[in-house]
Formats: C-alpha cells, sequence, structure tokens
C-alpha cells in the first residue's frame, strides 16, 4: 500500500502544491470518492478506505491537505482560509476531470467537505462525517464556551488541547517530540488519551516529560508513513488550521458569502455520520444532533470501538456503510 498512485498539481490562482493519492475508476459507471483527512493525519491514513474501494473500481482521490505531507505549507495563517481550500481543492478535482464524486472527511476533513457542498452542492454525490459533524458556515467559533460547555456535560473541558495546539510555538514542541506527540495522538488506550490529550495542559505535559508508551493504533506501514511526512514537513502548517479556527478567520468571510446567497445551507444529499461507541470523553449526541438539524437525508452507523479514528479501528464496519450508502446513490 505504500506504492499508492500519487500526483501532483499546483493550483494557479494561489500557487499552491497538492500531493494527492489518485486512483482512475475502472469504467465510466464508477463512481469516484474523495477522502479528507484530519488532525493529525495524512491521505495515507486512509489506506484501509482506498484499497477496499478501489478494488470495486471506484475512483479515488486523496490530498494531503494544506500544510500536511507532500502538499504546500504556506507561512502565514491567513493562507489557511476555507475560501482557499475550497478553491484549491475543486481547482485539483477540476484538473482530474471529476465532476461529481461522494465526500468523505475525517477530523477537520469534515469542515473542509462542509465547506465544499457549501460553496458548490450541485458537485456532492453523498457526503460522509467521520468523528465529526457537519459545520454550518457562518459560525461564531467560542472555544472557552464550548469548553465550559463540555465541562458541563463531561466534567472536563475536551477541547482544551485546542488552545495549545493554537499557540504560536506549539509546533516546534511537537515536533521536539515527535514520538511522544504520535504516541498520545494515536494512543490505543481510549482512557489514557481521553486523559492525556484532551483538558487544558495535559498534552503539553506529556510531551514535555517526552512520554511514549509504545501503544499505538497504527500498524508499522501507517507509522513509518506518519514519521516520513511529519520529519520532513513538521506541524507548523497542521497547527496554523487552529490559529485559523480559534481566531474565527473565516467568520466574516462566510457571512458575506452567506448574505450574498452565494452557499448551501441545508444538504440535499444523503449523509452518513460514522461514530464510535461512548467513552468518558464524548458529547452525547454531538455527531448526530448537530449533524441532522442541516441534513434531513441523515444516516447514523455507530461502530463497536472507542476513540476518534473508527476508520482505523473499525475499518471493516466503516467500509461496509460506506458501501451501503454508495451503492444506493449511485444505483
Amino acid at each position: 500500500m505504500s506504492d499508492l498512485p500519487r500526483k501532483t498539481f499546483t493550483v494557479p490562482s494561489t500557487g499552491h502544491t497538492y500531493c494527492y493519492i489518485r486512483i482512475p475508476p475502472s469504467s465510466p459507471t464508477r463512481s469516484t470518492i474523495a477522502f479528507f483527512h484530519g488532525f493529525p493525519a495524512i491521505a495515507f491514513g486512509w489506506r484501509h478506505q482506498i484499497k477496499y474501494f478501489a478494488d470495486k473500481g471506484h475512483g479515488i482521490i486523496a490530498p494531503d491537505l494544506l500544510g500536511y505531507g507532500g502538499s504546500s505549507k504556506p507561512e502565514s495563517t491567513s493562507e489557511y482560509r476555507t475560501r482557499v481550500f475550497v478553491g484549491d481543492i475543486m481547482a485539483v478535482l477540476d484538473h482530474e476531470r471529476i465532476d461529481k464524486f461522494h465526500g468523505v472527511g475525517h477530523d477537520a476533513g469534515c469542515h473542509l467537505l462542509s465547506r465544499l457542498y457549501n460553496y458548490h452542492p450541485a458537485r456532492l454525490l453523498s457526503l460522509t462525517f467521520v468523528a465529526i459533524p457537519y459545520n454550518p458556515p457562518g459560525s461564531h467559533f467560542d472555544l472557552d464556551a464550548i469548553n465550559q460547555m463540555t465541562k458541563n456535560l463531561i466534567g472536563f473541558e475536551k477541547f482544551g488541547y485546542m488552545r495549545f495546539l493554537a499557540s504560536d510555538r506549539s509546533y516546534e514542541l511537537i515536533e521536539q517530540h515527535l514520538e511522544s506527540f504520535l504516541s498520545i495522538a494515536y494512543h490505543a488506550n481510549v482512557d489514557i488519551k481521553d486523559d492525556n490529550f484532551y483538558p487544558p495542559g495535559k498534552l503539553e505535559a506529556w510531551l514535555t516529560a517526552d512520554r511514549n508508551d509504545h501503544d499505538i493504533l497504527l500498524d508499522a506501514e501507517e507509522s513509518a508513513a506518519w514519521f516520513d511526512a511529519f520529519r520532513k514537513g513538521g506541524f507548523r502548517g497542521p497547527t496554523h488550521w487552529y490559529r485559523g479556527l480559534t481566531a474565527n478567520l473565516n467568520e466574516e468571510e462566510e457571512k458575506a458569502d452567506l448574505a450574498a446567497g452565494k452557499l448551501a445551507t441545508e444538504i440535499n444529499v444523503p449523509v452518513l455520520a460514522i461514530d464510535a461507541k461512548p467513552d468518558k470523553a464524548s458529547i452525547p449526541g454531538f455527531l448526530e444532533g448537530a449533524t441532522r438539524k442541516h441534513a434531513p437525508q441523515l444516516v447514523v452507523k455507530v461502530v463497536d470501538s472507542q476513540g476518534h479514528y473508527p476508520h482505523i479501528v473499525s475499518k471493516e464496519e466503516v467500509n461496509e456503510a460506506l458501501q451501503g450508502l454508495i451503492s444506493e446513490v449511485d444505483s
């Protein structure tokens, strides 16, 4: 799987170069699926889904998103705006002559998938959100209020880690303790991750202690690809996504586009939300509740595992759920 076919394309309007996995469909009648990773991942993190659907003849495109892997890593946070993301990805899709496609996102990739639909609803055949819900455009992100809400619901500030990641020097600490960061970001023990990644100050403490339990979800091939990508590219680009989020970098632009009627606000294609079984960091009803109010055709699949990475831990269940959705839409 490490030899997945890759291509690059430089978007003329921004100068951003994207590296992406690309497998053409086996025939003109087979649809294409676009996979959008989150933090702290790369396109290769979808390898279990890529192989499954490529073997069934589907076209595949899975980019390293801006700041990640083999793609460009602009230094300015202003480059990491949703208008930029959407324009870049649509340029890559157009370059590959992909018109309509099924979109699948995880983590921050769900935010990108949301905006791809908002700005280009006619291009999406279906949407699948893994672990993180649909995010409506023009929303104000109040990290303090969200953390207070999670503290009231589950007893601690689940998104406390975002304050650290959005800080100016978070990437330096992560890069200095890369193995330690991998060990907590992908820890196989959900309780250990819940205690040492999410609450305020815990991620920095883990890294500063250079703790490494050597108990991760990734196999040897996935780990090697991850280390190769982030040793070369670092974490300044990926953490810019959090700087943009906490600074509400997109709020004014998106509100202006909403007022101008440039954004679709209700999802009128089939939507699948894939969630894991509850653990102590789970927010009750979060994935379904936040998505259903905007997606009347929502179907929810809860897989038989816990944690943030159902597409890795429960890959067979995730693949089957995706296959069910795609087969129904394509028929």
